[in-house]
């Protein structure tokens, strides 16, 4: 079975005695769309870069909403709860401003976006099942 890359490799930039940086190398020119791949740096969410920092502004307006309430008796609990139960409406607030703005970004990013928006619906949901009044 034959490794495919959507580039050429010349000589140098492989490295027979040291074949976890060729891997890593691999890795980068492939890093579309892994299915397993979860961790993602600030630039490889530049194209939807509008849809995270949405829900990143609507996870600190929960927070501030949250202290607002005052509803768990810690500051750390009326912090998260704030931030995780604005995370999915953030990401559906996103995902409208992301596909006003550069529609083509979602539909090449599947994955990306998806994952996003999981990890929102489970950040959402969790505040619902744990109880944080001993937090």
């Amino acid at each position: 079975m034959a490794f495919r890359t959507p580039e050429r490799l010349s000589h140098d930039q492989i490295s027979t005695d040291r074949p976890l940086a060729f891997t890593a190398r691999c890795a980068r020119l492939n890093m579309d769309e892994s299915q397993f791949r979860i961790e993602y740096s600030w630039e490889d969410l530049k194209p939807v870069r509008p849809l995270v920092v949405t829900i990143v502004v609507t996870q600190i307006l929960g927070c501030l909403l949250a202290f607002w309430i005052h509803r768990y008796p810690s500051f750390g609990a009326n912090l998260w709860a704030g931030g995780a139960l604005a995370t999915f409406p953030g990401f559906l607030l996103g995902l409208l401003i992301q596909h006003r703005t550069g529609s083509a970004a979602i539909a090449e990013n599947k994955a990306m976006v998806r994952r996003i928006g999981l990890i929102a619906l489970l950040l959402s949901l969790v505040v619902f099942v744990f109880s944080l009044e001993n937090f």
